[in-house]
């Protein structure tokens, strides 16, 4: 987790911290080492988002691309109560999810019906032949901006 709020403000980790969730509302300690991304971490994971990854140098260079206040926003569903937190909430209410390990195809129906209006960045670069078979599975691009991906063979960037 990048941001956790210290004293009222919501702020990134530094060495020697503690805070509060903005998800859950519990303890939160930062984690700031040589070899890890600077992150605040739950003292007890079990009543926050379960939906929560280890977040890599990609994932966050990802969240970094955008303005701070879309980043890491706890989005509720109205009906269940369900609490999960966004990598990207827009302005206009657009969840972006990036995306770099394997992820079971339950949960990403689970998280698509949840946010509703979602989007996946997927690492497309993770094993040496993903960047191939990313641009053979490609479609040209529209004049929109979009293209469409269509399943190539037995493509591991696909199948994970």
């Amino acid at each position: 987790m990048k941001y956790a709020f210290v004293g009222g403000t919501r702020v990134q980790a530094e060495p020697k911290l503690s805070g509060i969730c903005p998800s859950c509302k519990s303890e939160v300690i930062s984690k700031c080492g040589k070899h890890v991304i600077w992150h605040w971490a739950h003292r007890s994971r079990s009543s926050c988002d379960p939906w929560w990854e280890n977040e890599t140098a990609w994932h966050r260079g990802w969240k970094n691309r955008f303005p701070a206040e879309w980043q890491e926003i706890t989005h509720q569903d109205p009906v269940s109560r369900d609490r999960h937190i966004a990598d990207v909430k827009t302005s206009h209410g657009v969840v972006v999810e990036f995306q770099r390990s394997t992820i079971d195809p339950v949960e990403v129906t689970a998280r698509e019906q949840f946010y509703k209006r979602m989007v996946w960045v997927i690492d497309g670069t993770r094993s040496e032949l993903d960047s191939s078979t990313f641009n053979i599975s490609r479609g040209t691009l529209r004049e929109d901006g979009l293209a469409q991906l269509k399943w190539w063979g037995r493509s591991r960037l696909f199948h994970r």
